[in-house]
């Protein structure tokens, strides 16, 4: 059974759909912060908070996006080859890895890049390269090069739209019909492909975190597929079996299915995406340091330093700025009274703490003196 789009906003007013999709945000949220701070052994949680609003906007986009952009990548150039009748071969991934890649690249840039990933410099071609120097020359040339790609093959030069601008035709392929051309859009696209492929390359070694963070981001990517197979599954079934009865059967199956896939997706994103994004972003991501100051007579076994981990009414759950693997370390959370502190200092971070720490942190090899 095939829903449309048609019967469907015909059957679901804006306001129905909108407090659906608001729903779906607010409880998506509440259930990353829960599976994340009760984790760490914190058990009080209110139902009723404004960052879950941030925190399931974010967990939305970004699995909605993973799971969204290479589909439809791969959807509209296998559609290309189709249509004209062309040959479905290994160049035509070159397309879909140089956009995916731009468009996660921008991802990662609006979602997870603070201070101290702009600032970061590296060694690159043998110069000297800053972050924030080379990701504006890559994001321009990419900006120029990828709507290039298309505008060349549907360009009816024959016509024009605007000034000398050609106007384009769904209809017309020229690297089809004109050797030239098909060799410009070769030539561009492999480009694209070097460009791409450098500044990845840079990017893994001018954010050193980078590299083990994207091995456990694989996690949460499998996640999202299996979320992605699952949808497909039931979708795939209820088409199959047309008895209404057939059909309730697969939804009885289908709906645990989904909400199993749902769960295990945003587990994997409370573990291993939701402590990584700043905290003004909609994570867990610290970006600035409390400086405390207790009460006379309060315990003074507390550290001054701490990032925040959870707040509530009456008690801060703080873990100190010594942690030594922010991956993958669950260090001790305290938990402080706030009638036993007065007022505390917020300091901003910009060094790259405590991503950084189990970099700094790794024991140097120890040098040894040959004969």
């Amino acid at each position: 059974m095939k829903v449309k789009l048609k019967e469907l906003a015909d059957g679901v007013s804006i306001i129905e759909l909108g407090s659906l999709l608001f729903g779906l945000i607010y409880v998506s949220g509440y259930l990353v912060n829960a599976l994340y701070v009760r984790s760490r052994g914190i058990a009080p949680l209110p139902l009723l908070k404004a960052q879950y609003i941030e925190t399931g906007l974010v967990f939305i986009m970004l699995t909605g996006l993973i799971a969204a952009i290479p589909l439809l990548i791969i959807s509209m150039a296998i559609h290309g080859r189709v249509k004209y009748d062309q040959r479905i071969t290994p160049t035509i991934v070159i397309p879909v890895i140089v956009t995916t890649n731009f468009l996660l690249v921008f991802l990662f840039w609006a979602v997870f890049v603070t201070e101290f990933e702009w600032e970061a410099s590296a060694s690159f071609l043998g110069m000297t390269l800053s972050v924030k120097n080379l990701f504006p020359a890559y994001l321009l040339l990419m900006l120029v090069i990828l709507p290039l790609l298309p505008i060349i093959r549907m360009a009816d030069f024959s016509r024009k739209a605007f000034l000398c601008f050609p106007k384009l035709s769904s209809n017309i392929d020229n690297i089809l019909t004109s050797k030239p051309i098909n060799v410009i859009v070769q030539i561009l696209r492999g480009i694209a492909l070097v460009i791409t492929a450098g500044f990845d390359y840079f990017l893994l070694i001018a954010i050193p975190w980078l590299p083990g963070f994207l091995l456990m981001g694989l996690y949460f990517v499998v996640t999202v597929l299996f979320l992605i197979g699952a949808v497909f599954l039931v979708r795939y079934l209820t088409g199959i079996f047309g008895e209404t009865k057939l059909r309730m059967a697969v939804w009885v199956v289908g709906i645990p299915l989904l909400l199993s896939s749902y769960y295990f997706c945003a587990t994997a994103y409370s573990y291993v995406i939701y402590n990584n994004i700043p905290v003004s972003r909609g994570g867990k991501y610290p970006t600035s340091k409390a400086i405390l100051n207790h009460k006379d007579g309060a315990e003074e076994a507390w550290p001054n330093e701490v990032y925040i981990l959870e707040e509530t009414d009456d008690s801060l759950y703080l873990v100190s700025t010594k942690v030594e693997n922010w991956f993958t370390s669950h260090e001790d959370v305290l938990v402080i009274p706030r009638s036993e502190v007065v007022p505390y200092r917020l300091v901003h971070l910009s060094g790259g703490e405590p991503r950084m720490n189990h970099i700094w942190n790794k024991p140097k090899a120890a040098k040894t003196d040959t004969p």
